[in-house]
């Protein structure tokens, strides 16, 4: 394998060049504000419900919005509020893997964390992400890959040019292509 200088040499141009994220100070009042907006779903391997954490009095928020900062700080998080539960639901079609969906509950207590910093990761990533990057983002859509593309096909046939590619279907992770011509 490369040496990270030797990738940085070859294509250090043109990857995105990041920048530290500086976030506001995690507070008792912002997490308050996000647990009266988030729906009374199920609770994770902690045991806590949003319903609890919303009547938790403002000291207690605080020593919480404490914690989390300390795990933001560190990337160490508590391992009972690490911890997700997967449960497997039909799509309707039986109980084969092509026809079950993985449903992840997380703690509420990672869930309000992660719905309170949410904004300000998004701007960050918007600081140093190529525009050409189309998922999960403000004015960006798959479908702005898409037409690029249609835009190429459309332009080959037009001109009687061969255009070549190759599509992967992926199913539950596991790639349906056969691996010897992959």
């Amino acid at each position: 394998a490369p040496s990270w200088d030797e990738v940085l040499a070859n294509y250090g141009e043109v990857l995105p060049q990041g920048s530290g994220m500086e976030g506001t100070e995690l507070t008792a009042e912002m997490l308050q504000a996000k647990l009266r907006r988030m729906k009374n779903s199920a609770a994770g391997c902690d045991g806590w419900r949003v319903a609890e954490l919303r009547i938790l009095p403002a000291d207690l928020l605080q020593r919480l919005a404490e914690l989390l900062r300390t795990v933001e700080e560190t990337g160490c998080w508590p391992e009972g509020v690490a911890k997700g539960i997967v449960s497997l639901i039909s799509k309707g079609g039986g109980c084969m893997p092509a026809e079950l969906r993985p449903i992840s509950i997380m703690s509420v207590v990672c869930r309000a964390w992660a719905a309170t910093r949410v904004r300000e990761v998004l701007l960050w990533r918007e600081s140093w992400l190529h525009a050409s990057a189309n998922g999960y983002r403000p004015g960006h859509g798959p479908e702005d890959a898409w037409w690029g593309l249609a835009l190429q096909i459309e332009d080959a046939l037009l001109q009687g040019e061969l255009l070549q590619g190759v599509a992967l279907d992926y199913s539950k992770r596991f790639d349906r292509a056969p691996q010897e011509i992959v």
